[in-house]
């Protein structure tokens, strides 16, 4: 689930609304691969978004249930 909140507009050269934003995650691991969690596991992160010639671009911080914490940078289409 996500929810965001438009605080701006870009500089010309850049387009689009800059935004502020939440993201929860939960799912169920019934096999995980590698070291991963058996059960729910759950996160929620906490972004800032735009749209930019390249695509949308998105810097956060996600946290997990069990305290790990995450950054995120994305630049494009994942």
């Amino acid at each position: 689930m996500r929810a965001d909140r438009i605080i701006g507009r870009l500089p010309p050269g850049l387009r689009g609304d800059m935004r502020i934003g939440m993201a929860l995650e939960a799912g169920r691991l019934r096999q995980p691969l590698g070291l991963a969690q058996h059960g729910w596991p759950d996160s929620v992160t906490l972004y800032l978004g735009c749209e930019t010639p390249l695509g949308p671009a998105y810097v956060g911080i996600g946290r997990a249930r069990d305290d790990k914490v995450n950054p995120y940078l994305v630049v494009g289409i994942p």
